[in-house]
């Protein structure tokens, strides 16, 4: 079995635990290096992963989609469907008879999804996503190619962004885009926001259309593989006025702030620490609302740029950093990358 898996194990022995249950399909994927650009709704699928063996539960419906990747030396079970309707969707009677069978007397939690299987449980930090913070090369060739992607779908953009366009025809130009240059799926439902809409956190694209003057955002994010890649980019169609440049000039400084700070060995809390006392000595801070960013991949998340965030920044991570400001009744300003940590620091990808 691969390393990944190997390592799971190592994991087990040290913590006393007989079994490690995974409920994230991401985080099977990962295990298993499955690199297929699944949506989370396609595959509910839980991995039941002890010393000796490996059990794969699924439902007849997702069944047909993973069976054909599965490597070998995995015990592939179909779910009975009344039980698994009646629990909810969950495999509760397959994984009680697999840990009763086998004996297993301490099994360990990634989540509390399935707390109730047995009253042996441990919940454990999920080891998966720390392990999957730090890419090996393969991995960091399949993100700059999910990166390159984004970065040819919004050089494309500039021909076709005109007076009168509305943001939800934008938003569709933008994810055909994405298909036909390869993208597999999108990262999350594109954002297109124009004039004071690009002040909400999480605007929904609507038929507004595009005046002189509005501020406009395009935040849009692909799979490639499996791989995560996203971008943002903010700007003014036509004249900026005053204080547009100001907003913007800081949120800049603070993406050039955030990549000359990220490199081997900084603290993950102290990149916010760096933004904030910025923001304090400039005076922006409560226009300040998201985590400044998270690490990418296979999985997204699992390490933090937020108070309270003790990993140490490692040669191959990789994050989507995205510095903003939201101004109420007026407008937000947001930048947004991918990057990866290398030896000597920080470089874009997207």
């Amino acid at each position: 079995m691969n390393e990944r898996v190997s390592n799971i194990r190592k994991i087990l022995d040290n913590e006393g635990v007989d079994c490690l249950l995974i409920d994230s399909p991401y985080d099977v994927l990962y295990i298993l290096e499955i690199n297929q650009s699944f949506n989370y709704v396609e595959l509910n699928i839980v991995l039941l992963l002890s010393k000796d063996e490996i059990y794969l539960i699924s439902n007849p419906l997702a069944v047909p989609f993973i069976k054909e990747f599965l490597p070998q030396r995995i015990n592939l079970i179909e779910a009975e469907v009344s039980s698994f309707k009646k629990n909810h969707f969950r495999y509760i009677k397959e994984i009680r008879e697999i840990i009763g069978s086998k004996k297993f007397k301490k099994i360990g939690l990634t989540s509390a999804q399935y707390i109730d299987i047995s009253e042996n449980c441990v919940r454990m930090r999920n080891p998966i996503q720390l392990m999957a913070a730090v890419k090996d090369e393969n991995e960091i060739e399949l993100l700059r190619k999910s990166s390159s992607i984004l970065k040819n779908v919004y050089s494309k953009l500039k021909d076709k962004i005109s007076e009168g366009i509305g943001e939800i025809e934008l938003r569709n130009i933008i994810d055909v885009e994405l298909h036909k240059e390869g993208i597999e799926r999108r990262a999350f439902p594109t954002k297109v926001a124009f004039g004071k809409k690009t002040s909400n956190l999480f605007p929904v694209s609507t038929m507004q259309t595009l005046n002189k003057g509005d501020i406009v955002l395009i935040d849009f994010g692909g799979v490639y593989k499996g791989y995560i890649a996203e971008m943002a980019r903010t700007f003014v169609y036509g004249d900026a006025e005053a204080k547009y440049t100001e907003i913007y000039d800081i949120v800049s400084t603070i993406y050039k702030k955030v990549i000359e700070f990220l490199k081997p060995g900084v603290v993950a809390s102290a990149v916010d620490t760096l933004v904030k006392d910025y923001l304090n000595e400039v005076g922006h801070i409560q226009y300040f609302y998201q985590p400044l960013g998270e690490s990418t991949g296979i999985i997204k998340g699992g390490i933090t740029l937020a108070p309270g965030s003790n990993e140490i920044l490692k040669q191959g991570m990789t994050f989507v950093i995205e510095p903003a400001l939201y101004i109420p009744d007026w407008g937000g300003i947001k930048i947004k990358d991918t990057v990866l940590i290398t030896e000597n620091g920080a470089i874009t990808l997207t």
